[in-house]
């Protein structure tokens, strides 16, 4: 069994690596697992935070993520900004 980080995974059109994949499939159980379970919120919550989470592995083992990378230092400092303004407002 070839568990290498650059294996790809094909569904359809989409080509994903195998640890991206792995970690898609567990957000997608997860939720569904959640939603029968009456979690619907936290189901889309763990689905949505999982899939944002196999992107940024499937980005890291490839490469090639200039947008994503943009979003991530975007979303940096906008916490880091919300961090200050908490600390610093009182």
């Amino acid at each position: 069994m070839n568990l290498s980080a650059d294996r790809i995974i094909k569904v359809g059109s989409l080509q994903v690596t195998l640890p991206a994949f792995i970690t898609a499939v567990t957000g997608i159980v997860l939720a569904l697992a959640s939603f029968f379970t009456g979690g619907k919120e936290v189901g889309l919550m763990f689905m949505v935070l999982l899939l944002l989470q196999s992107y940024s592995i499937n980005c890291a083992v490839v490469g090639h993520c200039n947008s994503w990378a943009w979003f991530l230092a975007i979303t940096a400092i906008i916490n880091a900004a919300g961090v200050a303004y908490y600390k610093f407002s009182k």
